[in-house]
C-alpha cells in the first residue's frame, strides 16, 4: 500500500509538466522489407516525411502470423531506427536468424510506425530528475558481454511516451521523506540505497 501511494504522489507530481506539442504526426512511405535471397536478412527502406520538421521515433515490429499479433523478437536490427530527423532513403537491416533461429515462415510481416518526439518544455521538477525521451533500446547484456548469464536474451524495448526519471537509485533518505519509515532494518543512513 505504501509503495502504491509514493507511485500516485510521483504520478501526480509529474502531472502539470507541459510538453512540446506536435502539430503534424510524421508519416513512413515507400516502405519496403524484402528477404535476401537465400538468407534471413531482411532490408527494409523507407521515407520518414515529418512536414514540421521534427524528429520522430521510428519502431520495427515482426510478426509470424500475418500480422495478426507482432511479438516476434526483434533486436538485432542495425540502420536508421529509433529517434531520427526526417529524410528520404533511410534503411535498416533486421537479421532475422539471431532473433528466431531456425524459424521461418511465409506468414511473416514487418511493420513500421513512427511517432514525432515530445520533449519537455520546462525544467525538471526536481533537480535530480532526468528527461527520458521516447524511443527504443535493448534491455539486458549483449552475448558477447564478459561473466553474462545465459539466461539474460536481449529485448527491444519501446518508450512510447518520455518521462522524467530518478538520475540515482532511491535512497534511505528519498523513502524517509516519502513515508513515516524506512524500509532499512537498522538505523536510517540516509545516503544509502534503499534495499541494505
Amino acid at each position: 500500500m505504501r509503495i502504491s501511494n509514493f507511485c500516485t504522489r510521483c504520478l501526480l507530481a509529474a502531472a502539470p509538466l507541459r510538453l512540446a506539442a506536435q502539430t503534424v504526426k510524421p508519416e513512413l512511405k515507400n516502405v519496403k522489407a524484402p528477404q535476401r535471397p537465400d538468407s534471413f536478412y531482411v532490408d527494409i527502406s523507407y521515407d520518414l516525411i515529418a512536414p514540421d520538421g521534427v524528429q520522430a521515433v521510428v519502431i520495427v515490429e515482426a510478426s509470424a502470423d500475418n500480422g495478426a499479433k507482432y511479438d516476434v523478437p526483434i533486436a538485432a536490427l542495425t540502420g536508421d531506427f529509433g529517434i531520427l530527423k526526417p529524410g528520404l532513403g533511410k534503411r535498416i537491416v533486421w537479421n532475422a536468424w539471431n532473433d528466431w533461429p531456425g524459424k521461418q515462415t511465409p506468414a511473416a510481416r514487418v511493420r513500421l510506425t513512427a511517432d514525432g518526439i515530445v520533449l519537455p518544455t520546462t525544467p525538471a521538477p526536481r533537480t535530480n530528475l532526468v528527461w527520458i525521451p521516447p524511443g527504443t533500446f535493448p534491455m539486458s547484456s549483449p552475448p558477447n558481454e564478459k561473466d553474462r548469464v545465459g539466461d539474460e536474451p536481449q529485448t527491444q524495448v519501446w518508450i512510447s511516451r518520455g518521462f522524467w526519471m530518478g538520475q540515482h537509485e532511491a535512497t534511505q533518505g528519498d523513502s524517509a521523506r516519502s513515508w513515516a519509515q524506512t524500509p532499512a532494518t537498522s538505523r536510517v543512513t540516509t545516503g544509502c540505497p534503499w534495499r541494505t
